[in-house]
C-alpha cells in the first residue's frame, strides 16, 4: 500500500507489489476533515484492507512536515598514509554524520522556526564518497587526507512521527517505510542515469529537486502549492472557488 499524507487530502494506492511497473488495482483520494488526519487516515486503511490484506506499507508526507537535505561534509585525516580500516573509516563516517546533523538541525530550525528537538531524524544515506576529489564506493582499505561525503537526509516533524506509532499500535499494520519524494528520486536517478528537474507541487507548498550528473544538486521546498494557482485564477480571472478548482485542474492535466 503506498499513501502520501498531504495538507489537505490522503492519496492512496494499493498494488499488487512494489516492486516497478507493480500493478495498482485501486487508487483514490480523501479529504482530511478538519482537525483528524488520524481519523481520516484510519478511514483510508479500513477500506484498503477490505480490498486485500495490506503486507507493506510506503508512506510519505507533505513537504511543510517531512523535510530532506543533501549535505556535504569535509573531514581531514591526521595520518594520510596510512590505509583505513574499517574501524577508522566507521569513526570517520560517524563524525561526519554527528557534524552533518548539527548542521542541518541548525538550518532547519533557521528556515521554518520550528525547534530542532520537534525534527526526529528520519533517514541518512551516503550519496558520494571522495578522497583527495576521487570518488570512491567505501573507504576501507584507501589512503588520503581529505575525505569528503555527500549525504542526504530527512527529518519528519513529531506529530506525524506520532501518528505512525499510534497507526502501527491501533490497526496492527506491518513494518511501515516512510520514503521522502528525495529518496526515491535518489534512485530513480540513479537507475535511470539521467539528469532532471522533478518539480512536485501539494496543497500548500512545492517540492523541487535538481539531480545532475550522479547526485542531487538541489532538494529544496517551497511554500507555494496547488491552493496559491487558486486563489490567482479567483483573484485575477473572477472565477468562483469550485470553477477555479475545475479549471486548475483541467489545466494540469492538459485538457
Amino acid at each position: 500500500m503506498l499513501l502520501r499524507v498531504g495538507e489537505e487530502a490522503i492519496d492512496f494506492a494499493l498494488c499488487k507489489d512494489l516492486r516497478e511497473n507493480a500493478e495498482v488495482f485501486a487508487h483514490g483520494t480523501k479529504e482530511i476533515q478538519s482537525f483528524s488526519v488520524e481519523s481520516s487516515l484510519n478511514e483510508v486503511i479500513l477500506q484498503a484492507k477490505g480490498n486485500a490484506p495490506i503486507k507493506r506499507v510506503v508512506m510519505t508526507f507533505s513537504p511543510l512536515v517531512f523535510k530532506a537535505a543533501v549535505s556535504k561534509t569535509l573531514f581531514s585525516r591526521s595520518v594520510p598514509a596510512k590505509s583505513m580500516n574499517d574501524q577508522e573509516s566507521h569513526a570517520i563516517e560517524k563524525a561526519v554524520f554527528e557534524q552533518a546533523e548539527e548542521k542541518t538541525r541548525k538550518s532547519l530550525t533557521q528556515s521554518s522556526g520550528i525547534l530542532s528537538a520537534d525534527f526526529h531524524g528520519n533517514s541518512t544515506e551516503i550519496l558520494t564518497r571522495r578522497i583527495d576529489g576521487y570518488p570512491v564506493t567505501r573507504l576501507q582499505g584507501f589512503k588520503g587526507t581529505s575525505i569528503e561525503l555527500v549525504l542526504l537526509q530527512t527529518y519528519l516533524l513529531s506529530a506525524p512521527t506520532r501518528l505512525l506509532q499510534q497507526l502501527s499500535r491501533k490497526q496492527g499494520m506491518p513494518a511501515i517505510t516512510v520514503l521522502h519524494l528525495a529518496q526515491a528520486l535518489e534512485r530513480f536517478g540513479r537507475k535511470k542515469r539521467k539528469n532532471g528537474i522533478y518539480l512536485h507541487i501539494a496543497e500548500e507548498s512545492s517540492e523541487i529537486a535538481v539531480w545532475k550528473d550522479g547526485v542531487f544538486a538541489l532538494t529544496e521546498a517551497i511554500p507555494l502549492g496547488g491552493t496559491h494557482f487558486t486563489k490567482v485564477f479567483e483573484n485575477v480571472l473572477g472565477m468562483r472557488k469550485n470553477t477555479a478548482q475545475e479549471f486548475q485542474e483541467r489545466y494540469f492535466a492538459g485538457k
